[in-house]
């Protein structure tokens, strides 16, 4: 009996040893995150914004039933959906105005240097879903693989619709805060081409509500 106690008091330990590196590894790649909105006065709280979003979207969704680790992990992966920016040269990321076709090209490859940053990592997994695939579309023609439909994840299709819920709510360095009709027909109109139509539905519902308070 002694030995048995010793075992799970052991194992506990190790848990908890466990779940504090995990906590302190998240907050790190977490802090990074965020290091790339503070590049960037526009984008301020941008990633924790579409975080909150994507929570909401998966825990409404009526064709999606996650549990409560599959949505924390859409929330990480959200929050750290554009990670890979902090590869991209700050001349092009504050750029006031139109990309050359050049540093467009130089802008898609986030996506790809989020993966290589997050991909493989075992105590974050499919955080690299949101950096690697959040610029795809529903019709597959988006970037950078031009996935598509059914080969897009849930958590893709719900990061997909929460960054541009956020991207058209904020002001950017190139253009003001689009208004709420503006959102709302974008949706429309990307409804089962950008964006998946359930997605869409339940954006559509906030956008109704209210864009800026959760």
């Amino acid at each position: 009996i002694r030995r048995q106690r010793q075992m799970c008091i052991r194992d506990s330990a190790t848990t908890l040893r466990l779940q504090e590196e995990q906590k302190l590894m998240v907050n790190s790649v977490a802090a990074i995150g965020r290091m790339i909105d503070e590049k960037d006065n526009y984008t301020r709280q941008h990633s924790q914004r579409v975080a909150d979003y994507s929570r909401l979207i998966a825990e409404n969704l009526k064709s999606f039933h996650p549990t409560e680790k599959e949505v924390d992990q859409i929330y990480r992966s959200a929050l750290l959906h554009d990670i890979g920016k902090i590869a991209i040269p700050d001349a092009i990321l504050k750029k006031t105005s139109r990309l050359t076709d050049e540093e467009y090209a130089i802008m898609k490859t986030h996506p790809v240097w989020g993966k290589k940053i997050l991909a493989g990592l075992s105590f974050l997994p499919q955080a690299d879903y949101g950096a690697s695939y959040h610029h795809e579309r529903y019709d597959g023609k988006g970037y950078p693989e031009g996935i598509r439909t059914d080969d897009l994840p849930y958590i893709v299709r719900i990061i997909s619709a929460a960054d541009a819920l956020d991207a058209m709510n904020s002001n950017r360095c190139y253009r003001k805060q689009c208004s709420r009709n503006y959102i709302i027909s974008e949706f429309e109109k990307g409804s089962g081409t950008q964006f998946d139509p359930e997605a869409v539905s339940y954006t559509h519902l906030r956008a109704h509500e209210t864009l800026r308070h959760l």
